[in-house]
């Protein structure tokens, strides 16, 4: 599949274009969207959601096979984000692991395929991905924003998130850390805090399992001391002992070679001794002999010493039962030593050795675990003072956060009560985060003389839907106070908008001025993000920047949805159908082009 190419805003972070194929009732739908507000109108039951639930599967929601058009094979979404430098940088960091790369001024390509066998397929520019990969990559891209994402938003587990973002957005105070890299080095410390306590947690684990094999060690160690084996004693030992077992044979063998070579009249050195005269003799007679006579005698020599050497066993044998038993009773006990040990005596040397230093560690142990327990104490002490920081920090955004709020929504024809309570745990470590210690409770009151409740349970889906677009423009107020009013008052501007919000039924419960403060809220924000909005109401539809509208009709016995962008008199005669049922009434053209006109 391929989308028409040139389309003007290509350094922009925004969507482009969507297209839709077989997906719930639109067999095949293209959606053209521009920068600021884009409006998505149409009659009741036209599948204007469908475009937002399909934005929301490109972004890696989960997939039902029932949404396959009836006797599809598949459904197809496919979209085009233009991406900024920055953007692109973001995106970059979280795809190159795929082995994904974005070229520069490459529009960026998210396609979704839903089988009616329920199996889903993801890519990202043509190439496969997991949809976890683009769940991973959607909050660079967009933020869906439908009354159950508004409940999500005011969820507890929110509250302390978009209060961190109105303090990050916020100008730094004097003489403290900007509010990003104060969370940042809370973070570290929690880190660093948690680790320190895994360390001493982890040493205090072996230091149990050290105090259970204690005694068994300094046994171990007591039975080798007193053994005190040596390198290669056991094969020193053990020739000794085949010698001693075997001492009167060796002495008769030893005085039988003797007397063979020496001590008998016709032993091998006396013979030799007749033959070397003979030798001499015929050496005289016949020169060839010559040599004969001296080789004679340096065997002759030889044989001397051999004989000298079996003298001593000859004459003195080892006869001493009592030291082959002592030499038999220290083998044993270094065979047994071996078997607990060994297998070889090596073995045995190295264990010892280990005994020796685990003792010297339990010995130490004191100390060592000193100085892990002072480090876990600095890093708790680090993370404390950064925490106590962060929270203080927080307190003293929470009022005019919740002024900022009250303001917006007084915009939209609210009148809330709003209170934004710091709920700190510093005592309680396993309420310790990354965030820090805090627990944020938004409270308030949609109504006169109605007691204030959690905000989630106090307000209306549709209310909170407000409230939700009250503060994405409470936080960009504050991060550019002096500048933001000014240029909410002004058209537009491409360059503003680094992401896509997207409102889906925003303008549930209110019309009249309420619909108008509302669509001029979202005209505003648009000079900052592109954003989409699913509305029923002219007067919201009327301050957008471009228009799209969702039709429903009948084809061959058929539901089939359109998607249309309107320009000129078709946006005319779609907002006057808006305000009065009939797109050709005059009184309602009228009303519709004066409305137009103001934006």
């Amino acid at each position: 599949m391929a989308f028409p190419s040139g389309w003007p805003y290509s350094e922009l972070r925004m969507l482009l274009r969507m297209q839709i194929e077989n997906y719930a009732v639109m067999d095949q739908a293209m959606a053209e969207f521009g920068p600021g507000l884009n409006a998505l109108t149409g009659e009741t039951g036209s599948g204007k959601s469908i475009v937002v639930e399909a934005l929301g599967l490109l972004l890696g929601q989960r997939a039902d096979s029932q949404i396959v058009r009836h006797g599809a094979e598949r459904a197809l979404i496919a979209g085009i984000f233009s991406l900024s430098p920055e953007a692109r940088a973001q995106l970059e960091v979280r795809i190159e692991t795929q082995g994904l790369h974005c070229d520069p001024g490459e529009d960026l390509t998210l396609r979704r395929e839903i089988a009616a066998n329920g199996k889903s397929r993801a890519f990202i520019n043509d190439q496969p991905v997991s949809v976890a990969l683009l769940r991973e990559i959607a909050p660079i891209l967009a933020t869906l924003h439908s009354q159950n994402e508004a409940l999500v938003a005011f969820a507890p587990a929110s509250q302390l998130a978009w209060l961190d973002q109105y303090l990050e957005a916020r100008p730094r105070e004097k003489n403290s850390l900007p509010a990003r890299e104060l969370f940042a080095q809370l973070a570290q410390a929690y880190t660093a805090w948690q680790a320190a306590r895994a360390r001493l947690e982890e040493w205090e684990d072996r230091d149990r399992q050290r105090l259970q094999e204690l005694d068994l060690w300094k046994f171990q160690q007591n039975e080798l001391r007193q053994a005190a084996p040596h390198p290669g004693e056991d094969a020193a030992l053990e020739a000794e002992r085949l010698r001693l077992a075997h001492a009167e044979k060796i002495q008769a063998l030893a005085q039988a070679a003797y007397a063979e070579l020496y001590d008998h009249q016709d032993a091998a050195l006396a013979l030799m001794k007749n033959a070397g005269k003979r030798l001499a003799e015929l050496a005289r007679l016949d020169p060839r002999a010559a040599a004969l006579p001296g080789r004679l005698e340096t065997l002759r020599g030889e044989l001397a010493d051999i004989a000298e050497t079996l003298r001593p066993w000859a004459e003195d044998a080892e006869l001493s039962p009592g030291r082959l038993q002592e030499v038999a009773d220290r083998l044993a006990l270094l065979d047994r030593l071996k078997r607990k040990y060994g297998p070889e005596l090596a073995d045995v040397l190295q264990h010892q050795e280990a005994l020796e230093s685990r003792l010297a560690a339990a010995e130490n142990a004191a100390h060592a675990r000193a100085e892990l327990a002072a480090s876990l104490e600095t890093a708790r002490a680090a993370y404390q003072q950064l925490a106590a920081a962060a929270s203080s920090a927080r307190q003293r955004a929470a009022v005019p956060l919740a002024r900022a709020l009250i303001e917006q929504a007084a915009e939209m024809a609210m009148s809330p009560r709003l209170e934004i309570a710091v709920l700190a745990s510093p005592e309680s470590e396993s309420d310790w985060s990354p965030r820090g210690w805090d627990r944020v409770e938004w409270r308030g009151s949609l109504n006169p003389g109605e007691p204030a409740r959690p905000l989630q349970e106090a307000a209306s889906g549709g209310e909170l839907s407000r409230l939700l677009l009250a503060l994405q423009l409470a936080l960009q107020m504050a991060r550019e106070p002096k500048a933001a009013a000014a240029r909410a008052q002004t058209a537009p501007r491409p360059e503003h908008a680094p992401r896509t919000l997207v409102f889906d039924e925003i303008d549930a419960g209110i019309g009249g001025q309420a619909a108008e403060a509302v669509g001029r809220k979202l005209h505003a924000l648009g000079a900052h993000w592109q954003v989409l909005c699913v509305t029923h109401l002219a007067q919201i539809a009327a301050c957008a920047r471009h228009q799209l509208q969702v039709s429903k009709s009948v084809a061959g016995g058929r539901a089939r949805t359109r998607l249309l962008t309107l320009e000129g008199d078709a946006r005319v005669r779609e907002i006057a159908r808006m305000l009065a049922g009939d797109p050709d009434d005059p009184t309602a053209r009228r009303h519709a082009a004066e409305l137009l006109a103001r934006r």
